[in-house]
């Protein structure tokens, strides 16, 4: 067993549970989790020593934005690879590798496919040699997809920036519609003026990405909320055409402790919009229709 890795507390709960599983059959030394758009926590892991930092940035489901560039210095000083989870910016939004990442993973299933309807996989190293790695263990342990979804995955790329374009200009829409309303406690964009990172996310980013995540003032209501939409689907998948709704308390990080969930910050409260390519018009009454339903049942 070796190796001190480095997660973000409120990392997507597929990744939690996969650190997990791996610290517990004691395949790495050390297991830390902290808040990687904190400049002072960062500075404080890696000055302990760290030999992976595997950032998410957006970060799912609270939409934290991290300092590639500077994380990835102060890990390389100190002899350590960072790997960038990309998928919720995509390579239209954010390159993780052009700001000094050594490895870039998406889900492919979300916007590069773009039509849910593949079960895909990337991983882009910058280092010729550790990329011929990479590609080695995956055709040793045939992590290979089939002919048919790779194919709908290039046909999906081909309209990447203009599904993009669309469900950005609908998540900019919603979130402004959310600030407004009295039974939002909090909204997650770092499109807003005032998200914590929103002067590196001007930086860092190409645009803030189409998800939108919020916390409603009752919890009670998230379910008055979400089953009376007519635009949005109730899925943990994010990315397509299609406008999703997710409680992650419940679904997508249903599997980590409550004690975890706090840690990360994700309430019982918060809900998670990944908008599509709807009318606009058409998904800002749905989402105000849901919030009013809210409102009542308080």
């Amino acid at each position: 067993p070796q190796g001190r890795v480095v997660v973000p507390a409120d990392c997507y709960g597929g990744s939690w549970r996969l650190f997990e599983a791996l610290r517990s059959s004691g395949r790495i030394a050390s297991l830390v989790y902290a808040d990687l758009s904190d400049a002072s926590q960062v500075q404080a892991v890696i000055a302990d020593g760290v030999d992976l930092v595997w950032l998410e940035t957006p970060s799912n489901p609270l939409l934290r934005i991290s300092d590639i560039a500077a994380i990835s210095d102060a890990a390389h000083a100190g002899g350590a690879v960072v790997v960038a989870d990309n998928t919720f910016a995509s390579p239209v939004l954010q390159r993780p590798l052009a700001h000094g990442a050594d490895v870039v993973v998406h889900s492919a299933t979300k916007y590069l496919n773009g039509h849910s309807d593949v079960v895909a996989g990337v991983v882009v190293a910058a280092d010729a040699e550790r990329g011929a790695a990479i590609a080695w263990w995956a055709n040793t342990l045939g992590l290979t997809g089939s002919p048919f979804d790779a194919y709908q995955a290039l046909r999906g790329l081909h309209t990447l920036h203009l599904r993009m374009a669309a469900a950005q200009r609908n998540a900019i829409a919603v979130a402004d519609l959310l600030v407004s309303h009295p039974a939002v406690q909090a909204v997650h964009y770092p499109g807003l003026a005032d998200h914590p990172q929103h002067e590196l996310a001007v930086t860092q980013l190409d645009g803030p990405g189409a998800i939108v995540s919020f916390r409603l003032a009752d919890s009670a209501a998230v379910a008055e909320f979400v089953n009376g939409l007519r635009c949005f689907c109730l899925a943990e998948s994010l990315g397509g055409v299609e406008s999703l709704v997710c409680h992650p308390a419940t679904m997508t990080h249903a599997a980590m402790s409550p004690q975890a969930r706090a840690l990360a910050g994700i309430a019982d409260g918060l809900v998670r919009l990944s908008l599509g390519i709807e009318d606009p018009a058409d998904l800002l009454a749905d989402v105000a229709a849901g919030l009013d339903r809210a409102t009542q049942s308080a």
